[in-house]
């Protein structure tokens, strides 16, 4: 049984020890000040560690991966070997990322098969990243097939079979998600994105309303419901959705990048190009649900200067309310301070 801060009561004990030992009061203080500066030597990784971690949390990136970087070089244990992995692979280099996850699959001596699971999580972010969507979607299939569960599984799961087309999967998967009572906002908003791939725009349109009235911090949700929008041809609407997805926070695993939506942003904010826009998001409604590249209609339209277009679907009248709401706690790639004190704590 691992014992909780045993570095504290070894510490102690070695203090107690040289205090009783029958020498000289300033040969005891060499001895201790000896002792604690070797303790110091001893811990510097999780110095280093925490150090990074507030300064990732202030915004001041290149100083926290310095540390993190020493963090690794003194050594720290491998579940914050896998964390600092992690914080690599969404907001710093990702190759450098990678190889971290890379070390660790070489470790004989402290992984466990949560950890195991864990980094083949990430492995599946990083090849998600460098566009293996399959790959991406069969390494996450494997640690689910070998019987581990968390949100995190779950939403990458989920997340890469919607960007596959794999719809009957992900609905199984997102089903086991809410009777497992994982219902954060990741679940939530691949929920919607599901609804929308199989043309439900009033259960989108409810799940997205629901969702974003507390305020998700990612912007796919906002990218979603002004799709929603568009499909009722509400494109004002549409345009103040999209701002507001782009004040959210986008790092490297986000599923959207803040380009594609300022794109569109621009490009239904300006009368010339509203309708074709419109239109074009409207028609291949997969690609814009994923993030990716819509196809191109060639068809010329006149400038657009209404904020509430005709031609589209008509939005129905008494829409019913969601029968349940779900509460927020899904994933945040922000490590707060109580997760960072429960990190060190167990390490």
């Amino acid at each position: 049984m691992k014992i909780r801060n045993l570095g504290l009561y070894i510490s102690i004990g070695v203090t107690v020890l040289i205090v009783a030992l029958p020498i000289s009061k300033n040969a005891k203080l060499i001895i201790l000040f000896g002792a604690f500066a070797g303790f110091l030597f001893y811990r510097r990784g999780i110095m280093y560690y925490s150090n990074a971690n507030k300064k990732l949390q202030s915004g001041a990136l290149d100083e926290a991966w310095v540390l993190y970087r020493k963090a690794l070089k003194a050594g720290v244990a491998p579940n914050l070997r896998v964390s600092i992995a992690s914080m690599f692979i969404q907001r710093g280099d990702v190759d450098e990322g990678k190889s971290i996850l890379e070390s660790y699959n070489n470790l004989t001596k402290g992984r466990t098969k949560e950890l195991d699971a864990v980094v083949k999580i990430l492995l599946s972010m990083v090849h998600w990243i460098e566009g293996d969507t399959k790959t991406a979607l069969q390494t996450v299939r494997e640690v689910y097939e070998a019987g581990f569960r968390d949100s995190g599984l779950l939403i990458n799961y989920t997340t890469f079979a919607l960007m596959d087309r794999k719809w009957k999967e992900a609905e199984k998967l997102l089903d086991e998600a809410e009777e497992r009572g994982m219902t954060g906002p990741g679940l939530v908003d691949n929920r919607a994105w599901l609804a929308i791939s199989k043309n439900e725009w009033v259960e989108a349109e409810l799940i997205l309303t629901d969702l974003i009235s507390r305020g998700p911090r990612f912007a796919e949700p906002y990218l979603h419901l002004a799709q929603v929008k568009i499909h009722w041809g509400l494109v004002g609407e549409a345009i103040d959705l999209l701002a507001e997805g782009l004040k959210k926070q986008f790092v490297n695993t986000s599923g959207v990048k803040a380009e594609y939506i300022q794109d569109l942003h621009d490009r239904l904010s300006d009368p010339q190009t509203r309708r074709k826009t419109a239109t074009e998001i409207d028609q291949d409604r997969l690609a814009v649900a994923a993030g990716q590249e819509i196809k191109p209609i060639d068809q010329t339209f006149e400038p657009e200067e209404g904020l509430t277009l005709t031609g589209f679907a008509k939005r129905p009248a008494g829409r019913p309310k969601l029968k349940t709401k779900p509460e927020e706690e899904g994933p945040n790639l922000e490590l707060t301070a109580e997760d960072l004190a429960y990190i060190e704590a167990n390490e």
